[in-house]
Parts: structure tokens; C-alpha cells; sequence
């Protein structure tokens, strides 16, 4: 088939026709343990397989960079990007990593390799990407399943090396929405694509079965779900953080809407009173053991991932509902304007505009900055709404 179409529920679709018809998001969810075999055999199969993908991937990097082509002194623009198949070799070189998966990552590495290739050969402006362990191990569609035990676990099978593994997945109701769509695939009514399993930091607090605090086993399954048929809108929703609240949102009714988001404040602000603090005793005059650094440098991590993952889950949950709330308001689009961060300047805020847009195209809303439109974003007077209006581009200070 040509570049970019799919067949899904046994229909041929072109890219227009996909992303009109379907939405591709991805459920991820933890493994809460082998179901034949125990943690002590299944860590060092990953481990090796682990090793293996970061090795390949990272080979492959290297060979479409040496094959590709070289700035000239008498070009004017870059040379297209060479056709390099790598299978062969790859294959030869990583025997024990499934041929499918061998195939799944030279597409992943050419991808990753293309979207950097014109700061890296033209521009000079950055190094070759580099792919570091655990570099996530890629299942294609075909080489996993689905299945649900008689006490309703849900158990995900695949083979890894000369082995079929079963894993439980973990369930509960924080999970529902991921069981959900795991219900949606083995009843066929949502397609699922190549499954990935990866790594991620863990702590004590995760109240696992296994006794190794320090990381996590994570599967990650992208989903295509047809589109709902959407009712149309009219009116607009404009939203905007607030030196007091996270998201102010004012439908063209009137109706508004909310959302303090004062803990996510405080986790921030918290985060970066301890990175402060420990960077202190970092500081050469400390003179610091080299274990005592070691153990800072791992407090450090361990500081930032928490926080990371505490901000990535708000983001989803805050943009979930201001797209909720823009569909029980029957809006057509919602403009959206953080230009004015005040009180907020720590946080992500281009990847909660994506989340935002991602959410609301699902629902059949359009996303409009404020940039994009001919009026400023004004939600009344002081005295009517209690906060100041919306800042002009040249009164505002980017964070």
C-alpha cells in the first residue's frame, strides 16, 4: 500500500479518509506479574532484550547517518534522504530480537532519524540522536494477544526469544478507562496496533507484588477509536489560566467555568525547593564523597520523575475536562490563550495545548490560540468577573 494508508476493520483508508474517521490514541498500563513464570526469569529475559533493541536501534542510526549525503559548498538546499534497507544486516547482527520487531525498529529509527536530519547535515545545529537503555522492546499487531482469565485479570501474551510469555495486567478502578478499551480490542470493535513494553522509575509507594522498588514494567498499546458522530455546535468557549486559577473558561451564553489546580502548584513548588536544596550540596565547597554524590545525583532523579509523572497526569486530567465542558456547551471551537503565565511558569504548557487539541478534535472541536484571533480574549471588567483581563503580546513576559 502506498505511504501512510491503513486497513482497519477490513477497509482500505487514505490519510484524509483516516483522520476524518478515526482518532489514534494510547492506553498505557502496568504489569502486575508473570502468570507461569515469576519475576526472576521474566527481568533478565527483558533485560537481554532490552540490550538488544538499544544496540540495534542506535546501529541503525549510525548506518542511515553514514549513508546518507554530505552538504556541498555549491548546494542550495538538502539533498532527499537515500533509501538504506537494513533488515538484512540487522537481522544478521541482533538473531535473537524477533524479525518483526527488527523491522518495527528500523521504521521507528528512520522516523526519528528524518525529523532530525536537516538541523544535523544542513544546519550542523545537533549531534545524532542516541537511544539509551532500556530502549523499549516493539510487539507488531500480530505477535501478541489479548485474553480474560475466569477471575477477570486480563492477560497479555507474546513470544520473546524462544519463549511465550503471559503477563497479568494490572486492573482496578483508577484503571477502568484503560480495561475499558481492553474490552473494545477483543470484542474487535477498536483496532489495536504494535503493543511496546518499557521501563519507567517506580517507588515504594506503588504497592507492587514485586520486590524491586526502583522500576516498573509498563505496556503501552496505541489504539485507533472511530470517531462519535459529533452534534454541531455554534458559539465559542474562550479559555485562559490565571494568576489565581489554572483554567478560567466563558462559553458566549455566559456559562463559566473553573479549575484551580492549587495542589499541582504546590507539588511544583515543592519539587523545586528540594531541587534547590540539594543542588546546594552539590556545590564544590560541600566536598561531597563521590557515593554522596552518587546518592544526591539518584535523589535528583527521583525527584524529577515523580513530579513529571504528577504534572503529565494533571495535564490529561485538566484537559480532558475543559474538552468535556466545551462539549456539553455545544461550542464549535474554544480559543485558548496562555500568553499571561503568571503564578504558573514552571509548567508544560505547549504539551497541555496538544493534549487539548488532541481531546478536543476527538469531540469534533476545533482549537483556535489567541494569536489566531482578530479580537483579544476579554472575559468582562474586573468587577464583573474578579480577575484582570487577558494581557496584549507586547505587555506579556514569556516564561
Amino acid at each position: 500500500m502506498p505511504s501512510r494508508w491503513k486497513i482497519l476493520a477490513g477497509d482500505v483508508h487514505c490519510p484524509q479518509c483516516l483522520a476524518s474517521s478515526y482518532v489514534l490514541r494510547t492506553i498505557s498500563l502496568p504489569v502486575a506479574g508473570p502468570v507461569d513464570a515469576n519475576w526472576d526469569e521474566l527481568r533478565p529475559a527483558l533485560r537481554e532484550a532490552w540490550i538488544d533493541t538499544t544496540r540495534c536501534a542506535n546501529w541503525m542510526l549510525t548506518e542511515l547517518y553514514k549513508g546518507d549525503v554530505r552538504r556541498a559548498p555549491q548546494d542550495t538546499k538538502l539533498g532527499p534522504m537515500p533509501r538504506t534497507y537494513l533488515y538484512p544486516e540487522g537481522r544478521a547482527r541482533f538473531p535473537n530480537l524477533p524479525a518483526q520487531t527488527v523491522a518495527q525498529l528500523e521504521n521507528q529509527t528512520r522516523r526519528v532519524y528524518s525529523a532530525q536530519r536537516y538541523e544535523l547535515l544542513w544546519l550542523g545545529a545537533r549531534s545524532l540522536a542516541t537511544m539509551r537503555y532500556p530502549t523499549p522492546l516493539p510487539i507488531p499487531k500480530k505477535g501478541w494477544s489479548l485474553e480474560r482469565s475466569p477471575g477477570g485479570a486480563w492477560h497479555l501474551a507474546f513470544f520473546l526469544g524462544q519463549r511465550r510469555w503471559r503477563l497479568r495486567l494490572r486492573g482496578g478502578p483508577q484503571l477502568r478507562r484503560q480495561t475499558e478499551v481492553l474490552s473494545q480490542i477483543v470484542e474487535g470493535t477498536v483496532e489495536a496496533g504494535s503493543l511496546v513494553v518499557r521501563q519507567v522509575s517506580a517507588n515504594a509507594g506503588d504497592h507492587r507484588s514485586e520486590a524491586l522498588p526502583a522500576t516498573r514494567l509498563m505496556v503501552t498499546i496505541p489504539v485507533w477509536i472511530r470517531r462519535l458522530a459529533s452534534v454541531p455546535g455554534k458559539g465559542t468557549l474562550f479559555a485562559r489560566p490565571t494568576p489565581d486559577l489554572f483554567l478560567l473558561a466563558r462559553a458566549d451564553n455566559g456559562c463559566e467555568w473553573r479549575l484551580h489546580g492549587g495542589h499541582i502548584r504546590r507539588v511544583v513548588s515543592r519539587s523545586e525547593r528540594m531541587h534547590r536544596a540539594i543542588m546546594d550540596d552539590l556545590k564544590a565547597e560541600v566536598r561531597a564523597s563521590a557515593s554522596g554524590r552518587d546518592a544526591l545525583f539518584n535523589r535528583l532523579g527521583a525527584i524529577a520523575d515523580r513530579r513529571n509523572g504528577r504534572v503529565s497526569a494533571w495535564l490529561h486530567e485538566a484537559s480532558s475536562q475543559l474538552a468535556d465542558f466545551a462539549a456539553r456547551c455545544r461550542v464549535e471551537a474554544v480559543v485558548y490563550d496562555d500568553r499571561d503565565r503568571t503564578g504558573w511558569p514552571a509548567l508544560p504548557w505547549s504539551r497541555f495545548k496538544t493534549l487539548l487539541r488532541q481531546k478536543l478534535d476527538a469531540r469534533g472541536i476545533s482549537l483556535v490560540e489567541a494569536s489566531e484571533e482578530p479580537h483579544p480574549l476579554v472575559f468582562g471588567s474586573k468587577e464583573s468577573v474578579g480577575l484582570p483581563p487577558s494581557p496584549s503580546v507586547s505587555q506579556t513576559r514569556y516564561a
